[in-house]
């Protein structure tokens, strides 16, 4: 009797135990869990969104899911070696060329959403980002793109990438997403035309950019020698008024003497100066009306 009482008590125990191990999970914090019914008259998602702690399910008919509330980062990238694993972002412009780019969004699923999002698509946000998520990004930047030609995407990158992550926020919200952030990472793989194009453009506007600099160059230099032109000549204008200037002053200086010594001399001065400079001898000879007479004079 004590050995029936045994057995059976380790089977209720091994019983909870599987009970324990197969139909509780533990919802850590950060996530947020739905359980969903595969069998019966409540066959889909429960109304209960389970947000922490343990949850009790019946593993043959029911199945729970944690998903994370918290944001997540989703990469859509080139595989250059394995292009079918390629998740690259492709979407059509205003003139009908595809424009290929790599991108990250920054993503989250309130608690409350997570439950909309399941019974939508049937399978937790993560699995979503590689097909249904990326679908979405795709037809929000093709709405967006479909304003610009190929040219102004590249032209007009940084106003179109804040476009873009102002009409994903509004897009992926209303399937209850809340989109944190969204960048284009790399540079923009454009058709071989259009980068063709946008290159010859490049060059044109270089060389316009150069020509422009050397007629500023040139007319700097004529400006440098008009300067120097008009330096030289201010310069001779200086020394020929300096050199007038100067022999005004000599000439006034020389009138001014000969004003003085004019008024200074006197008949008396005269005879004086003549009787000084006299030797004492008269002259031979006496000039009156252009002809020479010599008269014999005594001593």
């Amino acid at each position: 009797m004590e050995k029936k009482k045994a057995q059976i008590t380790l089977g209720i125990i091994v019983i909870l135990l599987i009970t324990l191990f197969f139909c509780t999970k533990r919802i850590d914090a950060g996530h947020a869990g739905i359980k969903v019914y595969n069998y019966g008259d409540d066959k889909g998602v429960s109304n209960i969104v389970e947000v922490t702690g343990w949850t009790f399910y019946n593993f043959l008919s029911q199945r729970v899911y944690e998903v994370p509330t918290y944001v997540q980062t989703a990469n859509y990238k080139l595989d250059s070696i394995d292009t079918d694993r390629s998740t690259e972002l492709r979407f059509n412009t205003k003139d009908g060329m595809v424009v290929r780019i790599d991108a990250s969004l920054n993503y989250s699923t309130p608690s409350e959403s997570v439950v909309k999002i399941f019974r939508k698509y049937r399978k937790p946000v993560k699995e979503l980002e590689s097909n249904v998520l990326r679908n979405l990004v795709i037809e929000s930047l093709n709405q967006v793109c479909g304003d610009y030609t190929c040219e102004q995407v590249y032209e007009k990158r940084n106003e179109l990438e804040t476009k873009a992550r102002m009409h994903l926020k509004d897009f992926l919200g209303k399937e209850g997403f809340i989109v944190e952030q969204f960048v284009i990472l790399g540079e923009l793989r454009l058709p071989k035309t259009v980068v063709h194009n946008i290159n010859e453009k490049v060059n044109a506007t270089q060389i316009a950019l150069k020509k422009q600099q050397e007629v500023q160059q040139e007319v700097f230099e004529s400006q440098k020698r008009i300067a120097k032109q008009r330096g030289d000549s201010a310069v001779v204008m200086i020394n020929a008024t300096a050199k007038a200037n100067a022999m005004l002053l000599n000439a006034n200086a020389e009138s001014e003497s000969n004003k003085k010594i004019n008024s200074s001399i006197t008949d008396i001065l005269i005879r004086y100066t003549q009787a000084q400079s006299w030797n004492g001898q008269y002259p031979a000879t006496l000039v009156t009306n252009g002809q020479n007479v010599i008269l014999p004079l005594g001593k």
